[in-house]
């Protein structure tokens, strides 16, 4: 379990912005497609775990205090890589589709 908050975790993480071509293991060659597969793995929803998409961001459904609890620092790094923010205003993990067009 991480001793931090979500959002001081992914800004430990924000030089890692946007640089996929870190990831030494990707479950897929698209971004995308790799924050989902970890994202699907760390929020076990009966439901999509997309929130919502609006003005090209897609917000996931997060837990703060569920996701610290399984999360790892690698995990949040690999996310960060693909993409993937915390907005604090939505309280939110968010990835930008801009990103990828």
């Amino acid at each position: 379990m991480i001793s931090i908050s979500i959002e001081q975790l992914f800004d430990k993480y924000d030089a890692e912005y946007n640089k996929f071509d870190r990831i030494e293991y990707k479950f897929n060659v698209r971004p995308i497609m790799h924050a989902l597969v970890i994202l699907v793995k760390l929020i076990p929803v009966d439901y999509s775990i997309i929130n919502t998409v609006l003005d090209n961001n897609i917000y996931f459904h997060t837990n703060e205090v569920s996701l610290l609890k399984v999360i790892t620092e690698d995990q949040v790094r690999d996310l960060c890589r693909c993409g993937v923010y915390y907005d604090t205003y939505d309280n939110s993990l968010v990835m930008n589709l801009w990103l990828y067009t």
